[in-house]
């Protein structure tokens, strides 16, 4: 994940285009941050401030209707500690992901950001459409598919925060994708 800096010219002047094949509202700004503290005594956020977000995680998704559940709450229970924006980006999925993700938009309304794009553009068009609507401090890229556990998003922010650095990322010490996907 990489940390938002003052570069909204860079932000704004290469996504101009995506506002003629994306379909979805973002986060409004002028909305006030009130946390409450759920029954398990989690810090919960029910509307977000724009300006006060920790982290924007964002997901390109492509046919993964039954992953897109369990994956937003593994992550709203990994940074638990933390208010999070998640940007679902549908990337024309041939499957019911849209659906489930207009779902999941309407159980989190205020933290879930919902994108549908008109055509397959693949994963990285995706994830950089996600960047637009990112509000979050610190912005954090996941797959869909669940292959790498939200959980490792800790030893992310743990890293980030020995170091300071601007830009954390992972890698596999073994890659168990098969050869032909």
């Amino acid at each position: 994940f990489a940390r938002q800096n003052e570069h909204k010219s860079f932000k704004n002047g290469i996504f101009g285009f995506w506002s003629r094949i994306i379909m979805g509202q973002p986060i409004h700004r002028d909305t006030a941050d009130t946390r409450t503290t759920n029954d398990r005594g989690l810090k919960t956020l029910s509307v977000v401030d724009t300006e006060n977000i920790d982290f924007s995680v964002v997901i390109p998704v492509y046919n993964s209707q039954a992953t897109l559940t369990p994956l937003c709450r593994a992550i709203f229970n990994t940074l638990a500690d933390f208010s999070v924006q998640i940007i679902l980006v549908n990337d024309n999925s041939i499957d019911a992901s849209w659906q489930k993700i207009e779902e999941l938009k309407s159980l989190f309304p205020d933290r879930i950001t919902a994108i549908n794009l008109a055509n397959n553009a693949g994963q990285h068009a995706a994830l950089f459409c996600g960047f637009h609507f990112a509000k979050g401090k610190y912005i954090v890229t996941i797959d869909d598919d669940l292959q790498t556990p939200p959980s490792e998003i800790l030893k992310l922010v743990k890293k980030l925060n020995e170091t300071r650095a601007e830009v954390v990322y992972g890698i596999y010490a073994d890659k168990t994708h098969a050869k032909v996907r």
